[in-house]
């Protein structure tokens, strides 16, 4: 579950400012982590999104609201993931 999160944090650092610059069709279809736009458009479709639950939860409202220009509120939601006190040399 931490590597998930490492994962998905990093690819929503590098898929969310590529997704801000897209001027054309052509340059949406380019993806650098299938796994993360995958998980990120089923977040979009959803109705109805809760206070987040899980790793996956957290950080796909962060990247709602990086997306929305919250920076704010995308780093608290990652911080707020408690897989974190796992890493090594973590600040508990």
């Amino acid at each position: 579950e931490l590597l998930e999160a490492a994962f998905l944090v990093s690819s929503m650092l590098v898929e969310i400012p590529l997704l801000a610059s897209i001027d054309s069709e052509e340059q949406k279809r380019k993806v650098i982590s299938k796994p993360f736009r995958r998980l990120l458009d089923f977040a979009d479709r959803q109705v109805f999104t809760g206070p987040p639950e899980s790793t996956r939860d957290h950080i796909m409202q962060a990247s709602r609201a990086l997306q929305d220009g919250e920076w704010e509120k995308c780093r608290d939601l990652i911080q707020s993931i408690k897989i974190w006190s796992l890493m090594p040399e973590s600040a508990s």
